[in-house]
């Protein structure tokens, strides 16, 4: 997994605890909040990985209940947020080296 993938898993778990943390939501009103930040196949991973790791939980047993963060969720909130700065930083450089490797590879067969 490259530094770029990393750095939006990152912005998707803080998005979708943050928009959680301000009120419990459905999982389809929550998907609608963070649309236009991330594609339905990543909100589908983040949310399940959420789920299982119990930083989100539903509220009760209801088909369309909402979902809360909890206690677990709010700390890894407060990480992820902190470390986001870092790993932005850290996927930008990333991204530079890449391209620069590609721009630096083409050439003759020595390399030319």
């Amino acid at each position: 997994m490259g530094m770029t993938t990393f750095y939006k898993q990152l912005q998707n778990v803080a998005s979708v605890l943050k928009a959680l943390s301000k009120q419990p939501l459905s999982r389809s009103v929550l998907e609608r909040k963070v649309f236009k930040l991330m594609s339905h196949a990543a909100f589908e991973g983040t949310f399940v990985s959420l789920v299982k790791a119990g930083y989100i939980k539903k509220q009760s047993s209801f088909r369309r209940a909402p979902y809360a963060v909890t206690e677990q969720g709010t700390q890894l909130l407060t990480v992820v947020e902190a470390f986001l700065p870092v790993a932005k930083a850290g996927s930008e450089k990333y991204e530079k080296r890449k391209q620069f490797h590609v721009n630096s590879s083409g050439g003759g067969a020595f390399g030319e």
